[in-house]
């Protein structure tokens, strides 16, 4: 989260390419450019790709469940 804030801050007025893997670190992003198979394969805003379906939203959602997975575990202790 604070990364994510950082970038935000530091990017405000300005044109940044950001490659991630996570994708809660470019939710945010005025555009965003999924990439598979040598190719782009969605392009829009995160609200946008959701709806659109397909395999951003896909990926996000696994995305989630893990990170709430991870988060449960962590609170356990385990």
């Amino acid at each position: 989260a604070l990364i994510v804030n950082a970038m935000s801050e530091l990017t405000a007025n300005l044109t940044a390419f950001l490659i991630a893997r996570r994708l809660s670190t470019i939710r945010k992003a005025d555009r965003i450019l999924g990439g598979g198979d040598d190719r782009i394969i969605g392009r829009g805003t995160h609200k946008s790709l959701m709806h659109q379906g397909g395999y951003y939203a896909d990926l996000d959602n696994k995305q989630c469940e893990t990170e709430a997975a991870q988060s449960v575990l962590e609170c356990q202790g385990i």
